[in-house]
Formats: structure tokens, C-alpha cells, sequence
């Protein structure tokens, strides 16, 4: 029996990242991020629709920048759910260490986030957050009823959605060729480096690239956000499509 059925000693030690240990909290952080882009991006755009039906704001669209407006509102949008968002954490967080010895440390590890973890979801998320926030508010400055908005801001939804998908599963490979694309697209990068760095190996150098692009492209979707905003919202009647509003804003 000693010799078919050996009795062998080993020892697990992890070289890098425990992926297995970091799975959680990354699902937990990613899932919250795209509630939160999803719910308060919505709701950026009903706002900017809503406000067509106000005449005051023909006056502040010729009268003021258009890039102080809507990045005013996406900003406060941005920071509406951040401070949620972080809310809804810390609160779960305490209430599981005032409870802890009555869940007898069973998820201790969903709560020991390291910093470095944070701070990357932090700088990734916020930034990922306000370039879809840009988008959904240009898109809502398109449409005319708050009824239009769900039709108008499909594509990009879908998108965000593809993002996602990719993400998640993405966190069963870190190393996923797919991932590591789309840890460079701007439209993907905020969520899909954040896994690379939670879970798996990244250079510095990649990880400077990936946030470059993705600041240099929210910046520069936020100027665009800017001039569909002030172009869309002296608009009344159907919905514009994008494509349309492209054209428009070439031939001016």
C-alpha cells in the first residue's frame, strides 16, 4: 500500500500573483464598475435630454463654453457614483468586521484589498468612468424625449457590454491574448488592465501606455462630447443619429 499509494508532502507557493486569492474582490470591483458606468451613465444622458425642454438652457449654451457644462455635469455625475459606489463598500466593510466572529472569517480575504489594488481601480475606473459618462452625454443631447435615449445610446451599450464579457472572462486567463488586446483599446483598457494588474504579471511600461491613451482619449472625447453637446442641444424634433452628427460637425 506504501509503495502504490505514496504518502507525499508539498507545498503551494504562488510565483506573482495568487490569482485564485485575487479573483473575489477583482469580480466584486469589476461588477460594481460596470453597474455604475451603466446606472449613472443612463442617467447622465436623461439629464442632458431633459434639459432641452428648458429655453433657459439656449441661453448658457450661446452664452457660456459647452466644455464647462458637460464636463460640470459628467464630472458631477463621476463623482455622484464614486462616492456611492465607495459608500456601499466601506459600509459592507464594517459591518462585516463588526460581525466578523459570527462569520468566523469566512470571507476575510474579499475585504484585505491591497492598496496597490485600489489605487489602480481607482485611476482606471475614474477615467473608464467619465469616457463612457462623455458619450452618453452627447448622446443625450441628440435625442428630444427621454424616450429616444435607450434607442440612441444602444450601440454604445453594446459595446460596454462586449467590454465587459471580455473582462470577465479574461479573469480565468490573464495571460488571454483577447486581454491583453484590449488592455490598450481605450473603449476596454480601464476595466481590462485593472484584471491584468489585480490578477496576473504587467510591466510598468505597458501599464504607463495603457493609462496614457486611455487620459489622452477620454480628454479628447470630452471636446467632442463638448461640440455635440452644444450642437445637439439647439436641435429639436427626431433623434440625430451619430454617424449624422459626424457629418454635421465636418461640414461646419
Amino acid at each position: 500500500e506504501e509503495i502504490i499509494d505514496p504518502h507525499i508532502e508539498s507545498e503551494i507557493r504562488p510565483l506573482g500573483k495568487d490569482s485564485a486569492k485575487n479573483y473575489m474582490y477583482t469580480y466584486v470591483l469589476v461588477f460594481g464598475l460596470y453597474f455604475m458606468i451603466m446606472m449613472y451613465g443612463q442617467l447622465i444622458a436623461t439629464s442632458v435630454a431633459s434639459e432641452k425642454s428648458n429655453r433657459a438652457m439656449e441661453v448658457l449654451v450661446t452664452s457660456t463654453k459647452t466644455t464647462y457644462l458637460i464636463f460640470g455635469k459628467v464630472i458631477g455625475g463621476a463623482l455622484a457614483g464614486a462616492m456611492q459606489f465607495a459608500l456601499v463598500l466601506g459600509t459592507a466593510a464594517l459591518s462585516y468586521k463588526l460581525n466578523a466572529k459570527a462569520w468566523g472569517g469566512a470571507i476575510d480575504f474579499l475585504f484585505e484589498i491591497p492598496g496597490s489594488v485600489i489605487l489602480s481601480f481607482a485611476i482606471f475606473g475614474i477615467l473608464g468612468y467619465l469616457f463612457f459618462a462623455f458619450i452618453y452625454g452627447a448622446l443625450g443631447a441628440l435625442v428630444s424625449r427621454t424616450e429616444d435615449i435607450s434607442a440612441s445610446a444602444t450601440p454604445i451599450t453594446l459595446i460596454f457590454i462586449v467590454v465587459f464579457m471580455v473582462s470577465m472572462f479574461g479573469m480565468q486567463n490573464t495571460e488571454g491574448i483577447v486581454l491583453k488586446i484590449a488592455s490598450f483599446v481605450p473603449f476596454s483598457s480601464f476595466m481590462a488592465m485593472f484584471v491584468r494588474l489585480s490578477m496576473g504579471s504587467v510591466s510598468n511600461l505597458e501599464v504607463a501606455i495603457s493609462l496614457g491613451l486611455l487620459a489622452i482619449s477620454t480628454g479628447l472625447i470630452g471636446l467632442l462630447a463638448s461640440k455635440i453637446y452644444r450642437m445637439g442641444t439647439l436641435m429639436y424634433g427626431n433623434r440625430v443619429k451619430l454617424k449624422d452628427a459626424f457629418k454635421i460637425l465636418r461640414s461646419k
